[in-house]
This record gives structure tokens, sequence and C-alpha cells, in this order.
């Protein structure tokens, strides 16, 4: 008996696979898994890479109006990558041939946060002797009692408000 609702819920929204897939539709959970596998086997990462973002490369509108004649359109999956050492990349994956079409590192730029730094950094900045002595100043001595809260900034725009 499944008791979990997770479990529950991804059987839910999992797509139906005997259902005829429009080309917009996004990525299953198994396109995403098969193009992180696709990737890590081509040799193009190391060991290190992480992938915080894997949506559908959306096709071309000639693609889409020979789908409404009832031609085959690729599934491409663009994705973004991190290895620690080196870079961030953006690549192209065809689901379809399980090939790597084509990717690019970026020059400047940094990842988002990933899942697991939501978790790990509050408790990074709990253990800085900096941000202790912070908060003995301002009368708190147990670093538990404060809520340690992640938010991604952005990028600042103008050199001006590059300091922050």
């Amino acid at each position: 008996m499944i008791t979990s609702p997770i479990v529950v819920a991804a059987l839910f929204l999992a797509p139906n696979v005997q259902a005829e897939r429009h080309p917009l539709d996004p990525l299953s959970a198994e396109e995403i898994v098969s193009t992180v596998e696709i990737l890590k086997a081509s040799g193009k990462l190391d060991s290190s890479a992480l992938f915080p973002y894997i949506p559908l490369e959306e096709p071309s509108k000639d693609q889409l109006k020979a789908h409404a004649q009832g031609k085959a359109v690729p599934r491409v999956a663009w994705a973004s990558s991190w290895e620690k050492k080196s870079k961030l990349s953006e690549w192209t994956v065809d689901l379809d041939r399980k090939a790597v079409l084509g990717g690019k590192p970026i020059a400047s730029g940094q990842a988002p946060i990933l899942p697991h730094e939501y978790v790990e950094l509050p408790e990074l900045v709990r253990k800085d002797p900096r941000w202790i002595k912070a908060m003995e100043a301002r009368g708190i001595k147990d670093p538990a009692a404060v809520m340690a809260d992640i938010w991604a900034i952005g990028p600042f725009p103008t050199p001006e408000k590059s300091h922050r």
C-alpha cells in the first residue's frame, strides 16, 4: 500500500506514457534523468558536475507546423552544468538520439543556488566565528535561536552597485 504523499503525488502528476506527447510538453522525470546520463557518459564533464536546470529546448515554429502535419519532432533538452573546479556551461541534448548536440562554457556568471546548499549554507554561517561574534555583540548567545535563511539576490547591473 502506498502511504507516502510524495509518491502518491508523483504517480498522479506523472505523464501518461501511452498518450501522445505534444512537442511543447515539459520534460518528464525520465527525460531529465536521461539528459544527465547522456551528458555524464559523453566524457565532456568531470565527476563533480551538477545540473541546476534542465528544461525542454523548445522546438522551432517550423517544427511545430510539421508536428501538426503528423511529423515527428525531436525531444531536445537544454541543460546547465556546474563543475566545481572549472566552469558553468550550457548544453543541448537530443533525447531521441541520446546525443550531445553542443555545449559552451559561460564566461561570466554563477550557477543558481542548488537545493542542498539551502540546507548547508545556514550551518556554515552558524559555524563562522565572525557571525558568532556579531551575534554575541547583539546579546545572542545561542546561534540555533537565529533563523538563517538563504536568499539568492541575482546580479547587479551597474558598477556602482557591484560592492553589494
